[in-house]
């Protein structure tokens, strides 16, 4: 019979902590390596209306596309017409504005690039 179970595997040393060849944090960090990160921040009032300009970070892309577009105008004229186009019953809701964008901007970027980055949006609602 079974006595006991023992761990096995292969294992990462991940800066201080091992970790399993399986885990989620490594293959996120290789997805990260391979096509970069784009974090738009924006806010919209109860009537799904921007407040000021959001804040648009990105890593890892980049600056300009092979016919020599700047990447960071096409990701911005990307939000604002993903949201632009949104109905106003849409734009009440954080969700649906955060994944519209993240998919428009995630397409647009592969694309032009032919890598899709990581695309984080937040949505605060004021």
């Amino acid at each position: 019979g079974v006595i006991d179970e023992v761990p096995h595997g292969r294992l990462y040393k991940d800066g201080n902590a091992l970790s399993a060849a399986d885990d989620e944090s490594i293959h996120m960090r290789q997805k990260l390596a391979f096509a970069g990160i784009v974090t738009i921040a924006l806010a919209l009032n109860a009537n799904g209306d921007l407040l000021g300009l959001p804040d648009v970070v990105f890593a890892g892309l980049p600056m300009k596309t092979r016919g020599g577009a700047a990447i960071d105008a096409l990701i911005d004229e990307t939000w604002f017409q993903t949201l632009d186009s949104l109905p106003r019953q849409k734009r009440r809701d954080a969700d649906i504005v955060s994944g519209a964008i993240e998919k428009a901007v995630r397409n647009v970027v592969g694309n032009v690039w032919g890598k899709k980055p990581m695309v984080h949006v937040l949505v605060v609602e004021v």
